[in-house]
């Protein structure tokens, strides 16, 4: 029998850069189930890095690195406080 995973911690120094990171995890994660658009644009990106570094995860991750940044900073403009 498989045993699921139900949680996933993560524990973080307040105030350290791990926890600001995990923030902007959460924020990107948020608004990509808040904003469809986004969620589509962001998959087509995947896709496209994929297809430029096929089974090179770090590669994968260095092709996304710029609509990520990007989407961090739009979204940045866009908070409420």
């Amino acid at each position: 029998m498989a045993i699921l995973r139900q949680h996933d911690n993560h524990r973080v120094r307040r105030g350290g850069i791990a926890a600001r990171q995990r923030c902007r995890q959460i924020h990107r994660r948020d608004a990509l189930r808040r904003d469809v658009s986004l969620r589509e644009s962001y998959a087509q990106e995947k896709e496209r890095a994929a297809a430029a570094a096929p089974g090179n995860r770090a590669a994968y991750n260095l092709q996304k690195g710029p609509f990520i940044g990007a989407s961090i900073k739009k979204l940045s403009g866009n908070r409420t406080a």
